[in-house]
């Protein structure tokens, strides 16, 4: 015979769908009256099979796949136990390269993405007039030069051409006795030559942005011509950590002085182009000696500034030197 338990799960057609929506939802504990005691409730497994079990004293419960539930709930968490264990074990630094090699490959995806989008716009002829110009039609970008000593061109703005007559006033006279006086000349040598000293007149070209430098001269002795080559930088690196005749030479000719001799010539610019510096070496005039010589732009470019050094070579003798000041033609 069958129990009215079983007549309830069995017979009724409707227990088994009425039971998913559980006592809350009409289930048939609510429709036969029977109570919790003597009731069959539904429950429904994760895995949606509904499994039918009976309050105290009814029908033993069945659980569909609840063994292997738990089996899987554990296996789940020996797994979790393991990836924590490596974490301790070392595998921060796994996971770390993990992280490190994603980024990696995000950033190249990035670059790719960017070569992609950059073609794209250029072939593009709505995106193309919107650039600048292209990229050879812009000047090169040079780096600052670094601090050179010794250069072989001038600024732009630095120009010694001209025509020129001196200056002659007495401050001027004086020391030109002096440095004649040192030189050697006698009292009367001396005085002839300061009293024709104010018809001297120089001229002077410059060319290849410096490089060259013609200076012709004149006075009622004659004319003395001469032209100097500056070498230096961008030719060849003279930065002040480096030694003149050690690192580098500069650029030598021979030229002829005042007293038609035949001396070697060497010129630079210094002060960043702005000032021409010139050694006349060799000469056996006056007991043997070099000259140097500084010439600069001054009053605005009317005035062309020439000092002179004569540097014996008998060091018991004194330098000899003298400020020759020219006035532009036409200032």
């Amino acid at each position: 015979k069958k129990s009215v338990n079983d007549m309830i799960i069995k017979d009724d057609p409707s227990s088994s769908s009425a039971a998913a929506g559980g006592s809350g939802n009409g289930g048939p504990a609510g429709r036969t009256g029977l109570g919790n005691n003597n009731a069959t409730t539904a429950r429904t497994s994760s895995t949606g099979n509904t499994s039918l079990s009976p309050a105290r004293g009814g029908i033993k419960p069945v659980h569909i796949r609840t063994r292997s539930l738990i089996s899987d709930n554990a296996r789940r968490l020996s797994e979790l136990d393991n990836d924590d264990g490596d974490l301790l074990d070392g595998g921060s630094a796994r996971k770390n390269a993990r992280q490190s090699s994603d980024t990696e490959n995000t950033e190249k995806r990035g670059t790719r993405l960017m070569e992609q989008r950059q073609r794209s716009n250029d072939s593009d002829p709505e995106i193309a007039h919107l650039r600048g110009p292209a990229e050879a039609d812009c000047p090169p970008i040079r780096p600052e030069p670094p601090e050179h000593e010794r250069w072989a061109i001038s600024t732009p703005d630095v120009d010694l051409s001209g025509s020129w007559k001196i200056i002659a006033d007495d401050r001027f006279r004086r020391e030109y006795a002096a440095y004649l006086a040192n030189l050697g000349f006698g009292y009367v040598l001396r005085n002839v030559a300061l009293s024709v000293i104010g018809s001297t007149t120089e001229y002077t070209h410059q060319a290849d942005d410096g490089r060259s430098l013609l200076v012709r001269g004149k006075n009622p002795r004659g004319v003395w011509e001469r032209t100097l080559i500056a070498s230096g930088f961008p030719d060849f690196d003279t930065h002040s950590s480096l030694r003149e005749s050690v690192h580098y030479e500069h650029r030598k000719v021979m030229v002829r002085t005042a007293d038609s001799e035949r001396v070697e010539a060497e010129a630079w610019w210094e002060n960043n182009g702005t000032v021409h510096r010139s050694w006349l070496r060799g000469g056996t005039k006056y007991g043997g000696g070099d000259f140097e010589c500084y010439r600069y732009l001054e009053d605005g470019g009317n005035v062309l500034v020439c000092r002179s050094i004569f540097h014996p070579n008998d060091k018991r003798k004194p330098r000899a030197q003298v400020t020759w000041r020219y006035l532009r033609d036409g200032a």
